[in-house]
């Protein structure tokens, strides 16, 4: 922690940039060494407020609602309190807080221009007034005379507001480079936060995915081998009591237990396949995929075609992703498609943006179509763990992967992998 005893400064002016730095240096700390992300945030609040000496606020743009939504209220006017070294924080309680839209305030404002809202004196004519500032005045507690929103973006994507309101008119350079500083340091922990959250997502995506194939294997033995060895089990019962009365019927039944058990064997064999196809492994993409195709052509299904120009192995975990890609369109294709065609194409293709070369991978049906947006908007209530599977398994080897539909066009599944 740093220490609460400032050098002797010759004016007010040098005490102030004296401070904010010394708060600056700090919040880096802080958002370098917190784990708690709530905390950081509020710490970064405080930053803020205690070098405006005025009620901070870091807000965080929410995309799904375009809101800005309060993570953390400060009062940095407790004189005493040296950045952040105080047992209490001067948190207001975020429950009775409502977010703000991206026309409200100067908040609002900061955050749809992507331009620092500042207003010396919200008392004199100017384009910020206090009818303009109420909704700040709201969210930040008081009657502020000044303040000033700061717009918190990375890679022009809007992460937030650092948002500073003080009761007197007027901030002071030395005080502008600080609050440009913290904001700064707040960029980055919204940045963190956003990866974390994108991180626990993707873990609960690929979670959910895994127990979706796991509960699809057990349908599958349910409903096919295990069903099958338990009819057989009975049906061996009932020639057992034939054999004696009516031995040529008994020969009958034996005669079908065997079609089924074979017929079962030959499903068992496919559960084994699709959990770890051996041919892929063993020989490669080129050669397994003339399997699949083969093994997914229905009677009752689309006519199936493959369209293969690989003349060498891939990196295996491109393999397995292609594999599984297509195995999963083609299982789609069987069950929601109402196709009549589907065709899959694999081929090297050269690279048009850099030297190399693709991998080009296209499943194409002439089904029902459907809204992709709309499937995958339902996540995690709606029946899109296909679709959810496919993308998780693409992003894995490459950023080039689209899935285009509409109803009634059919769907097209595409990716290039790069090599």
């Amino acid at each position: 922690m740093f220490s609460s005893v400032a050098p002797p400064a010759a004016d007010g002016t040098q005490q102030s940039a004296w401070q904010g730095a010394l708060i600056v240096l700090h919040a880096a700390q802080v958002v370098a060494e917190e784990p708690d992300m709530g905390r950081r945030m509020r710490l970064l609040a405080r930053a803020a407020a205690v070098v405006g000496q005025g009620y901070g606020a870091l807000l965080a743009f929410e995309p799904v609602t375009e809101a800005l939504v309060p993570l953390a209220v400060v009062n940095g006017l407790n004189p005493t309190a040296l950045p952040f070294s105080g047992a209490h924080s001067g948190l207001t309680p975020l429950a009775h807080l409502t977010a703000l839209g991206l026309h409200e305030g100067m908040a609002g404002y900061a955050a749809r221009t992507g331009e620092v809202a500042l207003a010396h004196d919200l008392h004199a004519a100017g384009r910020f007034t206090s009818a303009f500032a109420a909704p700040d005045a709201a969210l930040l507690g008081g009657t502020p005379r000044a303040i000033i929103a700061l717009p918190l973006r990375a890679d022009d994507a809007l992460l937030g507001v650092l948002e500073v309101a003080r009761a007197e008119s007027g901030f002071a350079e030395p005080v502008l480079e600080a609050l440009r500083a913290v904001a700064a340091q707040a960029v980055l922990a919204l940045t963190i936060a956003r990866r974390d959250e994108d991180l626990r997502l993707e873990r609960q995506r690929a979670a959910d995915a895994a127990e979706d194939e796991r509960r699809r294997l057990a349908r599958d033995l349910h409903d096919g081998p295990v069903q099958a060895i338990s009819n057989a089990a009975m049906t061996l019962e009932y020639a057992d009591h034939l054999l004696d009365q009516r031995p040529q019927e008994a020969r009958l039944e034996l005669r079908r237990i065997y079609t089924a058990l074979t017929r079962t064997a030959k499903d068992l064999r496919g559960v084994l396949f699709d959990l770890r196809p051996p041919t892929l492994e063993s020989a490669g993409l080129a050669a397994a995929l003339p399997h699949l195709i083969e093994r997914m052509q229905r009677d009752a299904g689309p006519h199936l075609t493959l369209h293969l120009d690989l003349a060498e192995r891939l990196p295996a975990h491109s393999e397995r992703a292609i594999y599984l890609i297509i195995r999963e369109a083609l299982t789609n294709v069987h069950k929601h498609a109402r196709a009549t065609a589907c065709a899959v194409e694999v081929r090297l293709v050269p690279a048009t943006d850099a030297d190399g070369r693709l991998v080009q991978v296209i499943v194409r049906d002439n089904g029902a179509g459907f809204d992709p947006d709309a499937v995958l908007a339902h996540y995690p209530h709606g029946q899109s763990w296909g679709l959810l599977s496919m993308y998780e398994r693409a992003r894995a080897v490459t950023d080039r992967f689209a899935i285009c539909s509409r109803p009634g066009q059919g769907t097209t599944v595409e990716m290039q992998i790069a090599l």
